[in-house]
């Protein structure tokens, strides 16, 4: 200690070290019971029996000057062995100067880790606190039965893996030069060295090093009877089902919030509308998303169409636009839905995207808002996830043939492809990090950015790398011009993985990249990717069985982490993508995946549930499906598929039913023909512990959806006045509109009133095309069961009809 007279500068803080053991000092004072020389000032507790419950403090008079009133505060920290940063107790307290106090610090009971010391500081708050006035104190420390201390040593230990987890979920780290990472292998040890079958922290392990063993699983057995395939592929959606309605249930608060902050929040939804389609809780799953979306717009996220706030490529479509096309799925052809799509259109056009002097449409910043676009410096480089900006133009111009939407598209496209080059192999690399002002472009080959590093499902995984990959499929499915789709091919194989269509069967190429693809499945067997292709090369189900084995035991893995966990919420996931592919032909959407591309969705009448059925679709092309459906209920279930990404027009579906339990067709039940069409729907039955094999064949084009109208009212369309009802009728469609009429209709479909629509241009200009009508509500008809109803007799051949009827509420 320094003499006080040169300590005037030091802190009121005193440092105590209780080492772990003094077993190199020896100072004979006797022996022990069993005649063992005895050590004065040998001690430890290491692989002690036993927790500590709390350090008795016997603290001596201190001769000090109270500083609040006649009392002198203190404040005492007790570290953390592990890490010394955080505190297991901090006590502030006060004393009466020339007085001994006796402290007892009823700590959480700890296990102490070997070779770890205890280390205390006791503060004051006066200037002439020095060490010498705690001469004469005591500590002792205090233990309790091990078995006692374990439940509060578990439970701080484990909250101190979980928490320090969440934190680290997005970077990975893995290195100790890293605080954090550090803390978390030091609280997860200590835990494993407690309690060593821990399975929430063998788990946690197991995320944090993959490469290790995974905590053993036992795979669900499935009733007598039920096909493996079958069973397997329902306990994984029941996996992914878990996720997402644990969420809904037990985060998403009244406001639509579902606590990550709204940008992370609308990562975490674009997974769930696959849930959905396949038949499970539809209706939940929209009404969430919509509260979501509204959430977004009601914080002021957006602005004239843009993210409000400035931000790089892909924080910017984290800002809204990502949800976008999950509520336009859910709630397909609401207006309000689809003139916010072209209300972000047109941003883009005004903001975010020009011609530069090369005559290039290219982003002109990789940090842009409503507000404010940089223009300077490196900001002027466009980013491989930027592209996903133009997810609104995707849906606009796929669903409604929008043409001021798929130039904007093809525009981009065409720019990029002026910046192709040539591979040593002879293969199309388009660079897609431009300089706006300069038009130079740096090696950044579309879907080589970052997947090849990250292995095989990465492109089933990390799609933002691979966003202008969908910009060149819409533009080559709406010219069918093959300059767009060479590019894509020569990625090679594995970008079948990116694409959310059927491409195996869509491009015909099964004896091409599909003998490739085999192979890469016998030198990467996890990919799951692989083997649902290697499924529908083969027809084997073995594959199938194997990744939902694989996806089920990941799901189980991850569910407490993915849940009770509270990971931060964009780094929650569940496999998803190839159940779509699975059940709906493709894959809807996913995070980062921007071109819709299941071919249908279903929806099973109660008590029935999309978990009734277990679905496969091994060949999914607009014109054509096979589709195989096995009733798990003991009951007859009945089932509605909608069209999605297919062809309209008139189709036959020819249904045959397997009776012998072989997996193989062999009785008839059923051949008729259909109009079918994006959102019209066919009707299905079937049968108990039965397989039914479909097969949907295009016969008869009808019009393109880019040769329609589309006439619709929402919700947010009808103001009900006393005796008369208002309705904005939009044109959402790609042609103007015929005159026509609309109708008030009662629960029977009773016309009670009657006006007409004048025709309505189309929105070509991305600006919305409107008129308000007028409806008279008879006297002493009650609104309640009511509906609006747009061209009641059906005269007006429309993209979809959906849209057309709005319930008074």
């Amino acid at each position: 200690e320094k003499n006080k007279e040169n300590t005037k500068d030091a802190l009121p803080l005193i440092h105590i070290i209780i080492p772990c053991g003094f077993r190199n000092v020896s100072m004979p004072e006797g022996t022990n019971a069993v005649g063992s020389e005895i050590h004065g000032f040998s001690y430890s507790w290491e692989n002690m029996n036993a927790g500590l419950d709390g350090i008795l403090i016997e603290l001596p008079a201190l001769n000090v000057k109270p500083t609040a009133g006649n009392y002198f505060p203190m404040n005492i920290q007790v570290k953390d062995p592990l890490c010394l940063i955080r505190d297991m107790l901090d006590f502030s307290f006060s004393v009466k100067p020339n007085e001994p106090r006796t402290l007892w610090l009823d700590l959480r009971d700890r296990i102490l880790p070997n070779n770890k010391s205890i280390y205390i500081t006791i503060a004051a708050s006066g200037s002439d606190f020095f060490p010498s006035m705690l001469e004469g104190a005591k500590i002792k420390l205090i233990f309790k039965q091990r078995q006692d201390a374990l439940k509060e040593d578990i439970n701080d230990r484990w909250t101190q893996v979980k928490d320090n987890f969440a934190f680290i979920v997005e970077e990975h780290p893995n290195d100790r030069r890293f605080t954090r990472y550090d803390r978390f292998e030091k609280d997860i040890t200590d835990l494993l060295r407690v309690d060593p079958e821990n399975k929430l922290a063998r788990q946690y392990w197991a995320l944090a090093n993959p490469e290790q063993p995974q905590p053993q699983f036992t795979q669900p057995v499935p009733p007598k009877g039920i096909p493996l395939w079958a069973f397997r592929q329902i306990k994984d959606i029941d996996g992914y089902k878990k996720i997402v309605e644990w969420y809904i249930d037990n985060r998403q608060i009244s406001d639509g919030e579902l606590g990550g902050g709204l940008s992370d929040d609308s990562d975490l939804g674009n997974s769930w509308p696959g849930l959905a389609f396949m038949g499970c809780i539809p209706d939940k799953v929209a009404a969430s998303s919509y509260n979501l979306m509204e959430a977004i717009f009601n914080n002021g996220m957006r602005t004239n169409g843009l993210n409000t706030i400035q931000a790089d490529g892909l924080h910017s479509y984290e800002e809204g636009t990502n949800v976008m096309g999950q509520v336009n799925l859910l709630d397909f052809g609401d207006p309000r839905n689809v003139e916010r799509l072209m209300e972000t259109v047109r941003g883009l056009e005004e903001k975010a995207i020009g011609v530069n002097k090369a005559g290039h449409y290219h982003f002109r910043s990789n940090y842009f808002g409503a507000n404010a676009v940089a223009q300077e410096g490196v900001w002027l480089w466009s980013s491989a996830p930027i592209y996903l900006n133009l997810e609104p133009a995707v849906y606009l111009g796929q669903f409604y043939g929008n043409p001021a939407a798929r130039k904007l598209v093809i525009n981009v496209v065409n720019s990029l492809l002026a910046h192709s080059r040539k591979s040593p192999e002879g293969k199309t690399l388009v660079d897609v990090e431009i300089n706006y002002d300069t038009d130079q472009s740096r090696p950044s080959p579309m879907g080589h950015t970052a997947p090849t590093q990250l292995g095989f499902n990465a492109f089933s995984n990390v799609t933002q790398y691979v966003s202008a990959v969908h910009l060149f499929w819409a533009a080559w499915r709406w010219t069918g011009d093959e300059k767009y789709l060479k590019p894509i091919l020569d990625i090679g194989p594995k970008i079948l993985g990116a694409i959310t269509n059927d491409g195996l069967d869509m491009l015909n190429i099964r004896n091409t990249f599909g003998k490739k693809l085999m192979e890469m499945e016998k030198q990467n067997p996890n990919a799951d990717i692989l083997d649902h292709i290697a499924w529908q090369l083969t027809g084997n189900k073995k594959y199938l069985e194997d990744y939902y084995a694989h996806q089920i035991e990941g799901d189980a893995l991850r569910e407490y982490y993915d849940t009770e966990g509270s990971p931060w919420i964009d780094r929650v996931y569940v496999a998803e993508r190839e159940l779509q592919r699975s059940r709906l032909g493709g894959v809807a959407l996913s995070r980062n995946d921007i071109f819709p591309g299941n071919n249908v969705s279903w929806r099973f009448n109660a008590p029935a549930t999309g978990e009734s059925a277990a679905i496969l679709i091994n060949y999914a092309t607009p014109s054509e499906l096979h589709i195989e459906v096995y009733n798990l209920d003991d009951k007859t279930i009945q089932a509605s598929m909608k069209g999605w990404d297919i062809l309209p027009g008139t189709w036959e579906v020819k249904e045959t039913l397997d009776s012998n339990g072989d997996d193989k067709p062999d009785m008839e039940l059923n051949k008729r023909e259909v109009k079918f069409g994006l959102s019209d729907t066919v009707n299905f039955s079937f049968q108990p512990h039965k397989s039914t094999f479909i097969t949907l064949k295009l016969i008869k084009k009808g019009k393109d959806y880019t040769e329609l109208p589309d006439l619709a009212a929402g919700k947010h369309d009808i103001k009900i006045s006393g005796d008369n009802v208002k309705v904005t009728v939009h044109n959402l469609g790609a042609v103007e509109s015929a005159p026509a009429k609309i109708a008030l209709i009662d629960s029977s479909g009773k016309i009670i009133s009657e006006s007409d629509i004048p025709s309505l241009k189309a929105p070509d200009d991305l600006l919305p095309k409107t008129t308000e009508v007028e409806l008279s509500i008879p006297n002493g008809i009650n609104t309640a069961g009511l509906s609006v109803l747009i061209d009641p007799e059906n005269r007006v051949h429309e993209i979809t009809r959906v849209n057309n009827i709005v319930e008074l509420k």
